[in-house]
């Protein structure tokens, strides 16, 4: 039988025959292909990454609007908007607008 090149060093190191040293990549490879494929089903099944994030976000988004309801305006009923004043006295400061602006004018306090 011909040395090979490769696995006498490996043999050698470990103090194993090629025989099981063969035997051992082959069962590494195996466990590995494996974890992959678990891995892979599990991407499949609950989504990667991007797809957990997303969920979180519009989950917080959904929390956050049930905690924190948006009024109706007090001339015509209608939701109102949060709104960001431009100019005047209170740029930059929010108010609460009427969503139906052009036809109804009403305001309300952050």
């Amino acid at each position: 039988m011909r040395a090979d090149p490769y696995l006498t060093p490996i043999c050698l190191f470990c103090g194993l025959t090629p025989i099981l040293v063969i035997c051992l990549i082959n069962q590494t490879n195996f466990l590995l292909d494996q974890q992959i494929a678990a891995l892979e089903e599990q991407f499949v099944t609950e989504g990667g990454y991007s797809e957990k994030l997303a969920a979180e976000r519009l989950k917080e988004r959904q929390e956050h609007k049930a905690t924190d309801p948006v009024p109706d305006c007090p001339k015509c009923g209608k939701p109102m908007v949060l709104r960001t004043a431009k100019t005047g006295k209170t740029a930059g400061h929010q108010f609460w607008g009427c969503s139906a602006y052009s036809d109804c004018k009403g305001v309300g306090e952050v």
